[in-house]
């Protein structure tokens, strides 16, 4: 079964990704694989790369932070649930 992340939050909410080996790309630019519609959002704002341990959520030293339950992080293994 593939992993998926699924928006839980704000604009994306309901909107799922289905992840793989290549890196998952968010921010602002119209290149990334989910742009985001915010000033807040950086160009290049974070991606989830898959690991030997699973995926992982990187900031990409965005300026407003990436945040994950409302702590900012700079790098994050993703987990089921």
């Amino acid at each position: 079964m593939p992993s998926v992340i699924l928006g839980q939050t704000g604009p994306f909410t309901g909107q799922s990704v289905v992840l793989s080996a290549a890196p998952l790309t968010f921010g602002r630019k119209s290149d990334n694989d989910v742009v985001i519609v915010s000033a807040n959002a950086s160009r290049l704002h974070a991606e989830i790369l898959e690991e030997d341990a699973g995926f992982v959520l990187h900031d990409r030293n965005s300026r407003n932070g990436t945040f994950v339950n409302d702590q900012r992080i700079t790098r994050h293994a993703l987990r089921s649930g």
